[in-house]
């Protein structure tokens, strides 16, 4: 898998760039020996003078890559919060995680209070292939949903937001995250491409915070938290952070179901 992951990353960078990368990566990495250790995982415990630099093509994203599991800010912000969703929830919990990143899934598999099922059309070690526009789920069989970086790659994104809500159980939640330029305005609405685009890893748009409302039109509540804001500033520091916004779904709880919680 990970010689399969580095050929991938050598066709979309180019050779001069991967040879960068690599040279770069390897005096980080003498840092992370010699230095001070200014930074931390939560995902995997690794902790080091410097994170490793995201190359991509043609551009480089300085600091951002765990040397020891290879999870980003966004990964590192996502499982603080998680935590302390999950911790709000009572009783056993059914997770659904789309497209598992690995440095997630490892931290999650290993909780005994979550039954953690793992779906994408084309990934291998998933518990399920399915289409996120059609799942073979149940109806409020779900008690809380991840996806990250998912809805960008769905043509109809409506239908997976109404799956999501479909098999959501009442007072069910969801995280979802999803790419969007840093510098944007609150008001800058979604851009639809009208087919992949090849510039942006063949996403079918470029989200802006008004995904908040295509969630609401599928019948859940939503909000919008910044990852960096989820935890003290000095752990935000450590573990890297940006101002990511975090869309966190819920399905209005039934009576029954509030008073069982």
């Amino acid at each position: 898998m990970g010689l399969h992951r580095e050929t991938r990353r050598l066709r979309q960078i180019g050779v001069a760039d991967y040879t960068r990368r690599l040279l770069k990566n390897r005096l980080v990495g003498l840092a992370n020996h010699l230095g001070p250790q200014r930074y931390r995982c939560p995902c995997c415990g690794w902790s080091g003078a410097r994170f490793l630099d995201y190359f991509g093509k043609g551009y480089r994203v300085k600091n951002i890559v765990c040397p020891g599991c290879g999870s980003q800010p966004r990964h590192r912000g996502l499982l603080v919060i998680l935590k302390r969703e999950l911790s709000a929830l009572s009783g056993f919990t059914r997770v659904l995680h789309f497209a598992p990143e690995k440095a997630l899934a490892f931290a999650l598999a290993q909780r005994s209070d979550i039954h953690y099922f793992t779906s994408d059309l084309r990934m291998r070690e998933i518990d399920f292939r399915a289409d996120a526009t059609c799942l073979p789920l149940r109806g409020e069989s779900i008690e809380f949903v991840i996806s990250s970086h998912i809805l960008e790659h769905i043509q109809h994104d409506h239908l997976a937001l109404n799956e999501i809500a479909r098999v959501m159980a009442p007072g069910a939640r969801a995280l979802i995250l999803v790419p969007m330029r840093r510098q944007w305005p609150d008001n800058a609405p979604t851009i639809e491409f009208g087919a992949p685009n090849p510039e942006l890893d063949n996403h079918w748009r470029l989200y802006g915070l008004d995904l908040a409302d295509r969630v609401r039109q599928v019948g859940l509540q939503c909000s919008i938290e910044r990852l960096d804001l989820a935890v003290p500033q000095s752990d935000a520091v450590a573990y890297g952070l940006v101002p990511e916004p975090l869309f966190v779904a819920a399905k209005p709880a039934t009576e029954a179901n509030q008073a069982t919680r």
